[in-house]
């Protein structure tokens, strides 16, 4: 869900999950990736807003690139997609 949230509310999305991971516990986050073409669709997340929204007291363990796979009656099978592991400090 990191995508629907606004660049100003990210802090309170990232406290909210932060204040149900005790420290040295690992989420996963997976969101639509920069690297898909176009425009039509969800947000898409770059690698750096990720990075900037975990820094505060995460470390990011990795963001790999991965995919999502989608609604064929739509005309697309396969959206990008960024995965983050995240570990909480």
């Amino acid at each position: 869900m990191f995508r629907v949230f606004s660049d100003e509310k990210r802090p309170r999305y990232v406290a909210s999950i932060a204040s149900a991971l005790r420290s040295g516990g690992t989420t996963y986050l997976m969101c639509f990736s920069d690297r898909q073409a176009g425009d039509f669709g969800p947000r898409r997340v770059r690698q750096d807003e990720i990075r900037a929204a975990f820094s505060d007291r995460w470390t990011v363990e990795s963001t790999t690139a991965d995919g999502f796979d989608m609604n064929p009656l739509q005309g697309i099978t396969r959206a990008r997609a960024r995965l983050a592991v995240l570990k909480r400090d």
